[in-house]
C-alpha cells in the first residue's frame, strides 16, 4: 500500500504576520501585567507594613502614657471598633499573660493553630513576621511586637484584605481589558496586513497573467512611499522595458523578413526564368547578380551575428598603435570611386596622433560613417575627418553636409534596422550604426550625433586612453 503525502496548503503571508503579532502582544502584554502588578503589590505592602508602624506607635503611646485602662477603653469605643475592624490588638504582661485581646473578623479565613503559631513568636521576638502568607487576591496579616515601659509586650497586627482585594479586582480589570485589546488589536492587524500586502498580491496577479502570455499587464501603484512602493515601480519599469523589446524585437524581425524577402524573391524568381528559358547554359551576368542577392543576404545575417557578438561581451577587441591619419587615408581610398561618382571631397584635419584601438574595427567604423555621409547626401558633398588628441581621450569626428539627421530620428538610429525617412529610399539593412555604437562601447568610448536637417551631420567618437577609465562627451568638453 502507497500513500501519497497531502500537500499542505501554504498560510498566507496575512495570516503569518497576523499571528507573529498576536503572540507579540501577549506576551507584551502579560510582561507588562506582571511588572505592573508586581509594583503594585510592593507599593501597597510598603503601604501596609508603614500603616501598622504608626498604629503600633499610636497604640504604644496610650499604653505608655495612661495605661492599659485607658488603651482599653479607648480600643473598645463604637469609633474604634469601627475604624478597626481590621486591626489586631494583644497586650501581655512580661510573664506572658493575655492583658488584651482584639481579633479582626478577618481572621476567620485563616488557620487557628498558624495564628497562634506566629503570635507565639512575635512575643518572643521583637519585631514583625506575617500570619499565613497567601497568594494574590487573599489576605495577609502584618505583626509588629515591641516591649513597653519594660512591663508590656504589644503586638499589633493589620489584616491587608482591602490592599489584597484591590489586587485581585486589579487582576480581573486588567484581564478583560487586555483581552479586549488583544482581540482589536489582532483584527485591526489582521486588516491592515491585508491592506499592506495588497501591492503584493496585485504583484502576485500581474506575475500570474504574464505567465498566461499577457505582457501588457502593469501593477497599480498604492500611492504610499515605501519600499513595496519601490518595488511596483521597478516591476512596471521592467514591463515597460520588457514590452518595448518585445517590440523592438517583433520590428526587428519584420524588418528582416522584410529584408530577406526581397533578395529571395529576386533568386526564385530568377531561378524560375532560367528554368522556363531554352537555352541550357547560364550567363555570368545571371550569375553574378545571384550572387550579389546571395552576398547581401550573408552580410545582413553576419552583421547582425557580430552586434549580437559584442552586446553579448564575447568579442575581444585587439589594440595596437596606429597613425589615425594614416587610417583616415585607408577609408578616403576605400569609397575614391563611389566619391568620383557623387563629386564628393574629402578633408583630413589631424596631427601626427597615435592611437591605441582595434584597427580593423575603427576602420570599419569609419567605413561605415563615410558610406553614409556618402549614401545620404547630394551630388558635391563634402566630408571631413578630424581627430584631435585631450589629456584622457581622443576625439575623432566624421562631418558632412548632406540631408541631416531630424531630432526624433537621433536617438534611434542606433537601434538595430532603423531606417529613417530619408533613408528607406537608399539602399542599405539599417544595422551599421548599431554596429558602430556597440564596437565603440566595446572600446569604452562613446559616440554621439550632432545634426539638422539640411545641414548635414557631425559624429563624435571619443576614446579612453586608459581602458579602466569610461568614456564622457562632459570631461572631453
Amino acid at each position: 500500500m502507497f500513500s501519497k503525502k497531502r500537500a499542505k496548503k501554504p498560510r498566507s503571508l496575512s495570516f503569518r504576520l497576523t499571528s507573529r503579532f498576536t503572540t507579540l502582544l501577549v506576551l507584551s502584554h502579560l510582561f507588562f501585567l506582571l511588572a505592573i502588578a508586581f509594583v503594585l503589590k510592593q507599593g501597597l505592602a510598603d503601604k501596609d507594613r508603614n500603616l501598622v508602624h504608626a498604629r503600633f506607635n499610636e497604640i504604644a503611646a496610650i499604653l505608655s502614657n495612661e495605661g492599659l485602662e485607658h488603651l482599653t477603653k479607648t480600643l473598645n469605643s463604637e469609633d474604634e471598633l469601627k475604624d478597626n475592624y481590621h486591626l489586631l490588638v494583644r497586650v501581655l504582661d512580661t510573664e506572658k499573660q493575655i492583658l488584651y485581646d482584639q481579633m479582626p473578623q478577618r481572621l476567620k479565613n485563616f488557620s487557628q493553630k498558624e495564628i497562634d503559631y506566629r503570635l507565639k513568636m512575635a512575643e518572643d521576638h521583637a519585631g514583625k513576621s506575617v500570619i499565613n502568607p497567601r497568594v494574590f487576591g487573599e489576605e495577609t496579616i502584618e505583626l509588629m511586637s515591641h516591649k513597653v515601659l519594660d512591663k508590656y509586650i504589644l503586638i499589633v497586627g493589620f489584616c491587608t484584605e482591602e490592599s489584597e482585594d484591590f489586587m485581585g479586582t486589579f487582576f480581573k480589570s486588567a484581564l478583560i481589558v487586555a483581552l479586549f485589546s488583544i482581540l482589536i488589536s489582532v483584527l485591526f492587524g489582521y486588516w491592515y496586513s491585508r491592506q499592506a500586502l495588497m501591492p503584493i498580491r496585485s504583484l502576485i496577479t500581474s506575475i500570474q497573467e504574464i505567465q498566461s502570455g499577457s505582457t501588457k499587464t502593469l501593477v497599480p501603484e498604492s500611492g504610499s512611499q515605501d519600499e513595496l512602493t519601490d518595488l511596483i515601480e521597478i516591476f512596471n519599469k521592467m514591463i515597460l522595458q520588457i514590452n518595448q523589446l518585445i517590440s523592438s524585437l517583433q520590428q526587428s524581425l519584420d524588418a528582416i523578413a522584410h529584408d530577406l524577402r526581397t533578395p529571395i524573391t529576386h533568386l526564385t524568381n530568377r531561378f524560375e526564368a532560367a528554368i522556363r528559358s531554352d537555352g541550357s547554359t547560364v550567363s555570368k551576368e545571371f550569375v553574378h547578380e545571384c550572387l550579389e542577392e546571395v552576398q547581401g543576404i550573408t552580410s545582413l545575417l553576419t552583421t547582425l551575428l557580430e552586434i549580437s557578438e559584442v552586446e553579448a561581451g564575447s568579442v575581444q577587441i585587439k589594440k595596437t598603435h596606429f597613425n589615425i591619419e594614416r587610417l583616415f587615408e585607408e577609408c578616403v581610398e576605400l569609397y575614391e570611386f563611389v566619391a568620383e561618382e557623387k563629386n564628393a571631397t574629402f578633408t583630413i584635419t589631424c596631427q601626427e596622433i597615435l592611437i591605441s584601438a582595434d584597427r580593423n574595427r575603427l576602420k570599419r567604423i569609419l567605413a561605415n560613417l563615410i558610406d553614409n555621409a556618402l549614401k545620404y547626401a547630394d551630388r558635391g558633398v563634402h566630408i571631413e575627418l578630424s581627430a584631435a588628441e585631450a589629456e584622457q581621450h581622443w576625439l575623432i569626428r566624421v562631418k558632412d553636409n548632406g540631408w541631416g539627421i531630424s531630432r526624433t530620428e537621433q536617438k534611434e538610429i542606433w537601434q538595430r534596422l532603423f531606417r529613417g525617412d530619408t533613408s528607406r529610399s537608399s539602399p542599405g539593412m539599417g544595422l551599421g550604426l548599431s554596429f558602430v555604437k556597440s564596437i565603440i562601447e566595446l572600446h569604452g568610448g562613446q559616440i554621439v550625433v550632432h545634426s539638422e536637417l539640411g545641414r548635414g551631420s557631425v559624429f563624435e567618437i571619443i576614446l579612453p586612453k586608459d581602458s579602466t577609465v569610461k568614456a564622457s562627451i562632459e570631461t572631453l568638453i
